[in-house]
This record gives structure tokens, sequence and C-alpha cells, in this order.
């Protein structure tokens, strides 16, 4: 992979590896108990790798001492806060950019790569770690026997393709705008659900006040009208079509044995009734939001011939 990035990027860039454009420091060490789950006087938050994701999360933070933490171990604006240790090998190596002093320290199972400003910018660099290429290298490198670690020589063996200072701003600036997009869009797709729920209820009460084919009565005026006048004598809360009429749902079921029935309730039928074949039952299960979910339970003939 490293070989063929060398390969495509523009003459004038160069393939660095990351230990040469950083400084990894550990994070801070403490025993159980040394911690608190509120802020105190003198404590300050300690991030650990559940806080990283694309953003740093500032959900369910501990506290530690400032006496624990060395002067390298204080997040510092442009930081990238990586996890260097999990069971697991999608979590080890996740980074997020600190943007701001100030926020506190981070675990020991965490480690900070300081870039060198002189050589790389903090948010360029932090793109680096969303992609792909990133995700392989951690992948193909961080594998341990009962855990995944990334050590201070992985990142020498972990390359990045470095145009120069001001072509790294140029990029910043264009990534950052199409990403405002991206998230403009993002926002808008989240609110479709929604958007289709409400459009899907105001469908079926056009559909079931006559609004839907209030259009069409008004092309295709029946014949026969008096016939669809015919309704029983109830309450309804819309005011019909003239064209419309209320029956009895039972009116309109198929004339047949059990077009209409119910099953037995309480404890004519238990759950040890049940078996693996056998006559179907149709339980509460099987209800869906406007579907049928084809879930199979049975009993035997002989419970069948009981509680029918």
């Amino acid at each position: 992979m490293n070989e063929y990035l060398q390969s495509s990027i523009p003459s004038h860039w160069n393939f660095v590896p990351i230990n040469e454009l950083t400084e990894l420091i550990r994070g801070v060490s403490y025993k159980r108990g040394d911690e608190s789950t509120q802020k105190v006087e003198g404590y300050i938050p300690i991030y650990r790798a559940n806080n990283i994701q694309n953003n740093l999360i500032e959900d369910d933070l501990y506290y530690i001492p400032h006496s624990f933490v060395g002067d390298k171990q204080y997040l510092q604006e442009g930081d990238i806060l990586l996890s260097l240790s999990s069971g697991s090998k999608k979590a080890v190596g996740k980074a997020t950019l600190i943007k701001e002093n100030g926020k506190g320290t981070f675990g020991t199972f965490c480690g900070v790569l300081r870039p060198k400003r002189e050589l790389v910018n903090p948010l360029f660099l932090s793109y680096f770690f969303k992609t792909s290429n990133y995700r392989e290298n951690i992948s193909d490198l961080a594998g341990g026997v009962n855990i995944n670690n990334i050590s201070k020589g992985h990142f020498s063996k972990i390359f990045i393709p470095l145009p120069p200072m001001n072509e790294q701003l140029l990029i910043i600036d264009v990534v950052e705008k199409l990403l405002a997009r991206v998230n403009t869009v993002k926002e808008r797709l989240d609110r479709v659900p929604t958007i289709m729920q409400q459009f899907r209820q105001s469908v079926l009460a056009a559909a079931c006040s006559g609004e839907l084919t209030e259009k069409w009565r008004e092309r295709n005026q029946c014949e026969n009208s008096s016939e669809f006048l015919e309704c029983v004598n109830v309450d309804y809360p819309y005011e019909l079509p003239p064209t419309w009429k209320i029956v009895k749902l039972y009116d309109i079921a198929a004339k047949e044995k059990y077009s209409i029935t119910d099953g037995p309730f309480g404890s004519n039928l238990k759950t040890e009734h049940y078996t693996e074949s056998g006559p179907r039952v149709i339980r509460l299960q099987n209800i869906g939001n406007g579907q049928f979910l084809n879930l199979f339970s049975h009993i035997s003939h002989e419970n069948r011939d009981q509680v029918g």
C-alpha cells in the first residue's frame, strides 16, 4: 500500500513516517480508587478510549488529581488523541483532534501525537487518521495475543503523503468547504424519516376521509349513487363524501366459515402447549406495524381440539 501511495502522489510531495512529524506522549497511569466520578477541587478530567469518536465525547468522564499529570500530559489544541490499546481491533488506533486547550488529560490506554507544527498542520494531519490507508496500516500492525496494541515503533512504519505547508493550508480550506456541504446534506437526510412519516400519515388521513379521491369523484359521478348512500347508523368523526358509505367489517369479509374468528384466550392455551410442529397458531408476535410477521408457533392436534 505504501509503495502504491508513494508512486501516485505529486512529485513535489514527500512520503514521511508519522513519528518524524509528531511526538508520542503516553497517557497517565493511576490506581483504581484514585479517580472520582465527580468534578472536585484539584481534579481534572481524564479522557479514555471510549471518549474518542469522530469528535471528543464528554460523556462518562472520570477525574484525577492534578498531581498525577506530567507537564506534557495536558491536552493541547492540535493534539491527536488516540486509543493505543484495546480488546477490539476496530477500536485500537481510533483518533480525534483536540480543538482547544484546557480539556484535561488522557488515560494509560491512550496516547497523544503532538504535531511538529513547522512540518505539518495539525488539522491536515487529523484528516490522515480518518483515511482507509491509516486503518489498514493499524490493522496490520496492531495485532496482539490478547489485546491489540500500538507502540511507538509502529508510527515509524505508518507513512503520510506530505505536501508543502502552503499546499496543506489550501487542502484544508477545500476539505472544510466540502465537509460543510456534506454535513448540510446529512442534516437534510436525517430529517427524511420524520418527513416521510408525516407524509405517510397525511396520505392515510386523506385516504380515510375521502380527500384523496375528491378530484376523481368529480370526474366520475356514480350513476347508482343511491346504492352507496345506504349506511349503518353510527357516529363517525369525519365528513364523508356522498358516494361513500359506512359498513360493518363483518359484512365485507368472505362469507365462509372462520372468515372472521378469534382464538382461545387466557388459560385455555398456555406456553407448554406449544410444539415444534402441528397446527399453526397466530399470536400477538405475528402482528407487526402494518404487516404480518411470519413467525411460527404450533400446537398439537389434541390441544387444538380442546381449545378450539
